[in-house]
């Protein structure tokens, strides 16, 4: 029989794990046949903290786009945020062109007033680097009203491409799409809003 403090090593499947009612002998948890116990409590909470710091951590971002071109620059030094690269940073949750990284899920992309019109072309490429806008994860895009902020995807591809988690919710507010190559928005997965 294993002894607490003798030599031989508990074989691990007799271990007795409680979160209380145990006392201390000698240093060590014990139960009142003299078997050492493990105390869980202590570890879960210690445990439910990291998880809550590392959620806490995790935050949407607000991306103000700041120029009406399209472009796609790795160039941080350049200091516009286009509407191509805020939907880029939101989906890889980096700092593309002079947008702000985004943060994770909801991040929102704020579009002033203006006409954006989609000059890069390409189709097929599923991550918005070229032709139509795509959105991977939960976005809110936030224009300054429908009569003064236009997205026009100049016949080129579709304007948006809703391609996210089955529970990801995409919302599109107060601004006008126009001029999308088959149809202005797919909604393959998720959510979309349209408001």
């Amino acid at each position: 029989m294993w002894e607490p403090g003798g030599g031989a090593a508990r074989p691990r499947s007799t271990l007795r794990y409680v979160l209380v009612g145990s006392y201390r002998r000698g240093g060590r948890h014990v139960d009142a046949g003299g078997n050492m116990i493990h105390r869980v409590f202590p570890r879960v909470v210690r445990a439910c903290a990291v998880v809550v710091l590392l959620i806490g951590s995790a935050h949407a971002a607000v991306i103000n786009v700041n120029g009406t071109a399209d472009e796609n620059s790795a160039s941080p030094a350049n200091a516009v945020c286009t509407l191509r690269e805020a939907v880029l940073s939101a989906n890889t949750n980096t700092a593309v062109g002079g947008c702000a990284a985004g943060g994770g899920p909801s991040d929102t992309i704020v579009v002033p007033s203006g006409t954006y019109t989609l000059t890069i072309a390409g189709t097929g490429e599923g991550v918005g680097e070229t032709g139509d806008l795509d959105l991977l994860d939960d976005t809110i895009i936030q224009g300054a009203g429908a009569g003064i902020t236009v997205v026009d995807g100049n016949a080129l591809d579709r304007v948006f491409y809703v391609y996210t988690h089955p529970s990801d919710y995409v919302t599109i507010q107060n601004l006008t799409i126009r001029n999308g190559n088959v149809e202005g928005i797919l909604d393959d997965i998720g959510y979309l809003d349209l408001i």
